[in-house]
């Protein structure tokens, strides 16, 4: 695994690269899960697909499975940790490089929700940021849900765009209706 090996702080939060096997039990206990009382409906029309926001009778809620999230962590490339001042996990992020199209995949970005809007996420993005800067990487990318609108709009607000959607990738046994991968893309900006 490539990173650095120096913590960085964000208000009182402490980042640093994830350390196995003696971080997977504090990664277990990470509530890396989302609620939202909107998602985007998808439309196709022809050829093209649009995105229209619907308000929900009650908020979607969603938990992804900790062996999952863990099992991406050991395959990254770079994976940290957000941690309190008592060494509870905060939040998390990985990302991997692929050198066949030159990017970086970012193939997670996890704040646990009573850390949300503290600047964690924007954090470990710039980690990602920093580690893509260090490859010949042109471009960042990542797949979130449809019904993730609070990542949707972390990811808007921080410069990636819309790329792409794909309504038939996720098992319909294993999640609910409706839900779609989204494609999201930055551009890697000379530093």
């Amino acid at each position: 695994m490539h990173g650095t090996s120096s913590s960085h702080q964000a208000d009182g939060i402490s980042l640093r690269p994830i350390q196995w096997p003696q971080d997977a039990e504090k990664i277990a206990s990470l509530d890396a899960s989302y609620s939202s009382l909107y998602t985007y409906e998808t439309r196709q029309n022809g050829l093209g697909f649009s995105l229209h926001q619907v308000e929900r009778a009650e908020p979607f809620h969603k938990s992804y499975p900790m062996e999952d999230i863990a099992d991406d962590a050991r395959d990254a490339d770079v994976a940290w940790i957000a941690e309190d001042s008592s060494g509870k996990v905060a939040g998390l992020a990985t990302a991997a490089y692929q050198e066949w199209n030159r990017s970086v995949l970012i193939t997670g970005i996890f704040v646990a929700p009573a850390y949300k809007q503290q600047g964690i996420g924007r954090s470990l993005l710039e980690l990602i940021d920093k580690f893509a800067r260090t490859t010949s990487a042109r471009c960042l990318q990542l797949e979130t849900q449809n019904t993730n609108v609070p990542a949707i709009n972390f990811y808007l607000k921080a410069g990636f765009r819309l790329s792409g959607i794909n309504v038939d990738l996720y098992d319909p046994h294993q999640v609910q209706a409706g839900e779609a991968a989204l494609y999201f893309t930055r551009p890697l900006a000379p530093a």
